[in-house]
This record gives C-alpha cells, structure tokens and sequence, in this order.
C-alpha cells in the first residue's frame, strides 16, 4: 500500500482515504455546488473506499492502480471472492500441533511420513461465504493469500 501511495504521488495523484460515513457526508454537501456528483454517493460499496484526483491521464493512474496490485492474507470475517481451495499433497510443516489447527479450520489433514499431508483436494470457503479466523490463519500458514489489495 505505501508503495502504490510513493507511486501515485509520483503521478501527481492525491489519494483521500476516510470512513464512508464521512467521505458520503462530504460528497454530499459537494453535490449542491457541483451536479453530478451524487452519481459518486449512489455507487459506494460496503469497502473501504479511497478517492483520487489527479490531471493525470486517467489511463496512466488506471495502469499504475493494476500493476500495483499485489495478495493480502485473509482475516476472520472478510469475504471471500473466489473459491478458496486446498490442494491434496504434503506440507512443507514438520509433524506437530499444527496438524490439529488445520483440522480445527475443517482441512484434511493427517501425519504421513513425518510431515503433514492434506489428504485431499478440500475447498475451504466458497464464493462469496465469510471467512472464519480459524480458516484464515490456516490459510495463511499454508501461504495462500486470497485478499487482492490496491
């Protein structure tokens, strides 16, 4: 994220993020000085939203916000966007505790040869079903990071 800030900023780009409440409450009082405006208001969603102004081509701040883009771990709660699936094989994890963990998150997993195995191919949360913290920290040790940032 301070990456694509240095970068837009490069661009001449000012980035304005807020709560929605207030971005939706400035926007508003906007929208009796300038028309058109409240087009803005109507398409919110329920994210965190981030305003930018720039005399920049908007082609070149598209470009950039694209290129920029990188994979977050998941935390408990958040949304999933696309299926989340764990693959059958051995883990780079030793045989330990862990094991318990991922089947506390609903994984299959078992001990085989000293390392822990997913037994098989498992979806863990479907699209568009919440993410629990015990899922998400079991994604996380396996190093799938299914939130997309910028």
């Amino acid at each position: 994220m301070l990456t694509m800030r240095s970068s837009l900023r490069d661009l001449g780009v000012r980035l304005r993020m807020s709560r929605n409440r207030l971005l939706k409450l400035a926007l508003a009082n906007a929208s009796k000085n300038k028309k058109g405006v409240e087009q803005i208001v109507d398409a919110f969603e329920p994210r965190q939203i981030a305003l930018l102004s720039s005399t920049a081509s908007p082609f070149k701040v598209f470009q950039m916000l694209m290129e920029s883009q990188t994979q977050a771990p998941a935390k408990g709660g958040e949304t999933a966007s696309y299926d989340i699936i764990i693959e059958k094989g051995p883990t780079a994890f030793p045989a330990g505790p862990i094991v318990g963990e991922f089947q506390n998150a609903g994984f299959p997993a078992a001990i085989e040869k000293g390392k822990i195995t997913i037994r098989k191919k498992h979806t863990a949360v479907a699209e568009g079903d919440v993410i629990s913290a015990e899922v998400a920290a079991a994604i996380t040790k396996l190093e799938i990071y299914p939130i997309t940032v910028g």
